[in-house]
């Protein structure tokens, strides 16, 4: 994952219908680590939602499996993550 770090990803996601439950837009998983990215989700019917979702710590990314999560340079020491919570 850290060669990708700074990029970006694009999804795009359509929701037939909701059932008021925030899953995680993105999973990324290699190994033991596990970063879920978030967003509000869009309203149910046949649009479809454009997201472009920056590959940095400051994003929003979370890991439910870790207590840490990488800073801004992946090579350095982690910190703590408070707001992590399991899927």
């Amino acid at each position: 994952m850290s060669a990708a770090y700074g990029g970006a990803l694009q999804v795009d996601q359509r929701v037939a219908s909701n059932d008021a439950l925030n899953y995680p837009l993105v999973l990324l998983g290699s190994g033991s680590l596990e970063l879920q990215f978030r967003a509000a989700p869009p309203v149910a019917g046949s649009a479809w939602t454009h997201y472009d979702i920056p590959l940095l710590a400051a994003a929003g990314w979370k890991s439910p499996t870790v207590a840490t999560m990488p800073t801004t340079n992946p090579t350095r020491p982690r910190r703590s993550c408070s707001r992590c919570s399991p899927i």
